[in-house]
């Protein structure tokens, strides 16, 4: 159950940090161990003069003078754990009109929580101070930081514009946890020992485009992309091999220094060692292209070599690569090596090319679900709890993309400041358009059959956020087709969890469809 509590704001005097807090910034200072990062459309500094008094304060707009920006304080590790049963304390001043959002998150940014700031004529253009519990405003986070999720990295304040005016910028100072738990220990993780040797590969070295390899001359050189990624990233060297260790790793982009034509190739090839976890995936990208290539249930100890047909990769542009993404890491542990674009007519073992690549469920194919919860409301010393319904549709497209139908019933009432919901997925957030009390959000991303797509509902209200999570995987058994088929005189069909048909399906996870009807199933 969710807590939301409807607090004045009043100004007050800078807060004073005792030994026992943990400060993240104060005066244009930041503390060691946190680093700024922006994931959209955000001009901020550290440094900015206080627009109403002395000293230095933290500033964050729009860099287009546009409605939307967001960026966040970054903890890079072992820091969020004593902050789970704490309260977060801030002052912050604005100007223009809208609203911002203040947000944590744990390092794989599930769940994230929101904290919402409205301008008005009685706070605008003057110094607010706040004080929020993480047990009452942030829950599912503060949860995540007592877990140790991600060994202590995660977003410790963020800072998002939403529906603000053009002019609009917020300040922020004197950004503390008071009531650290100083007793916290960090958990017992189980994860494997490092790897201490590196896969040697065997393509011949003029059917290569490499991009980090100890058998290969690189293509090009390239950076850590500042795409926002909360996953501690660092480039070292095992058995005479360099590799990529990441930590609390939900994505890592690779910026490339020159645009690398890997056209002449016929497959992508990574190996990943996980010490803790169990996935991963990665896409190469073109500009605007990449397609979500996960693996789930993998091994802890061990490397895992994955070949991928870049027909797989039918949107991106090979003649153009100039990134790469590795994700679905959800906040694990592991080291990356090899990856490389080759010819599959080399000396080398080649991949099975796979057979009849077709999605395992009609485009038009709809999961239909339903999510219940409850919000307390406290207002004027007052608790009232209030249900609500969410009734739910998923609807795989033609074009891979997911259409989400949502209705929400509140059958003793609706909470005070409520306003439209939003969902996102898989990070992405997807705005509601309301016709005929259904809401319909299209997402921008393509999805395969058999991948797990987080569907996380927020309805804002008041000066607080609930948040409803389910996970819908695409090709789901509750399912109704465009085109009805009998699935008792329909044939049986096996399918890895990348599409790919399966003739024999043995040891592992599988899609299986007859006609209309498709369901996971553990052969």
């Amino acid at each position: 159950m969710n807590k939301l509590f409807t607090l004045a704001l009043a100004a007050a005097a800078a807060f004073s940090a005792s030994a026992a807090d943990y400060q993240v910034y104060k005066d244009g200072q930041l503390t060691e161990g946190i680093q700024y990062i922006y994931w959209w459309n955000a001009t901020y500094s550290g440094d900015t003069a206080n627009p109403d008094g002395d000293g230095k304060v933290f500033s964050a707009k729009a860099t287009d003078g546009g409605t939307d920006f967001s960026m966040g304080f970054l903890a890079q590790t072992d820091i969020t754990g004593p902050l789970h049963s704490a309260t977060l304390n801030f002052d912050w001043y604005a100007t223009g009109t809208g609203k911002f959002t203040v947000r944590l998150t744990a390092s794989n940014s599930t769940p994230e929580q929101d904290y919402l700031i409205t301008l008005t004529a009685d706070n605008a253009g003057k110094w607010n101070s706040v004080s929020l519990p993480l047990a009452d405003y942030f829950p599912g986070v503060a949860t995540l930081w007592d877990d140790y999720a991600g060994d202590g990295a995660g977003y410790v304040f963020s800072v998002i514009g939403a529906e603000a005016s053009a002019d609009a910028e917020i300040f922020v100072n004197n950004i503390v946890y008071t009531g650290i738990d100083e007793e916290w220990t960090a958990p017992v993780i189980d994860r494997a020992e490092a790897p201490t040797t590196v896969p040697v590969p065997t393509q011949a070295a003029e059917d290569v485009v490499s991009i980090l390899s100890g058998a290969y001359e690189a293509a090009t050189t390239f950076n850590i992309g500042g795409w926002g990624q909360s996953t501690i990233a660092e480039a070292m060297t095992i058995d005479n091999a360099p590799v990529y260790y990441v930590k609390s790793f939900n994505y890592l982009g690779w910026e490339l220094a020159q645009n690398v034509d890997a056209s002449a190739c016929d497959y992508m090839h990574v190996d990943y060692y996980l010490t803790r976890g169990s996935s991963f995936g990665f896409t190469p990208i073109s500009v605007g292209q990449e397609k979500a290539n996960n693996y789930n249930d993998l091994t802890m100890g061990e490397w895992h070599s994955f070949d991928v047909p870049l027909t797989y990769w039918s949107n991106v542009n090979f003649a153009e690569v100039y990134q790469i993404k590795f994700d679905n890491g959800n906040a694990g542990e592991g080291y990356i090596a090899n990856v490389y674009f080759y010819k599959k007519d080399n000396g080398g073992e080649t991949p099975v090319d796979p057979v009849d690549p077709v999605d395992p469920v009609l485009p038009g194919a709809t999961y239909n679900g339903t999510a219940e919860g409850s919000v307390d409301q406290t207002m004027n010393d007052e608790t009232k709890t209030y249900d609500y319904t969410i009734n739910y549709a998923v609807t795989y497209n033609a074009d891979k993309t997911l259409t989400i139908k949502a209705t929400y019933a509140w059958p003793n009432g609706e909470p005070v400041g409520l306003v439209a919901g939003s969902v996102f997925v898989n990070g992405t957030n997807c705005e509601f358009a309301l016709e005929d009390g259904v809401r319909t959000a299209t997402t921008t991303d393509t999805y395969e059959v058999g991948a797990l797509v987080p569907l996380n509902f927020y309805l804002p209200m008041a000066l607080g956020t609930v948040e409803k999570s389910i996970e819908y995987t695409v090709g789901s058994s509750n399912t109704t087709g465009i085109d009805s088929i009998e699935a008792e005189n329909a044939p049986v069909e096996y399918y890895n969890l990348q599409g790919v048909r399966v003739a024999n399906p043995e040891n592992g996870i599988f899609i299986r469809r007859q006609g209309n009807k498709v369901e996971k199933v553990i052969m």
